[in-house]
């Protein structure tokens, strides 16, 4: 998690609040769907649950230094 939050504030400080935001909507309904799915739907243990956790850090991590390095950001007027 330290990774996805560290990637994810390197997005928030380029001034990119819609990227941010989108970033983060996606992220949360892929969180939350995976936790559904787990708990109400397939009816797993609270541990299977957890992993959402894992999912999200690694979601947020990964789609951060995708548009990190793509350098979008540099062309930002704030």
């Amino acid at each position: 998690m330290a990774s996805a939050f560290i990637s994810f504030n390197g997005v928030s400080g380029t001034g990119s609040t819609r990227v941010s935001f989108a970033i983060e909507l996606f992220t949360l309904l892929i969180y939350l769907g995976w936790a559904y799915l787990m708990a109400i739907t397939l009816g797993k243990s609270l541990s299977w649950v957890w992993t959402s956790e894992i999912l999200y850090g690694v979601l947020v991590t990964t789609i951060s230094l995708i548009y990190l390095r793509t350098g979008r950001w540099k062309n930002r007027v704030v």
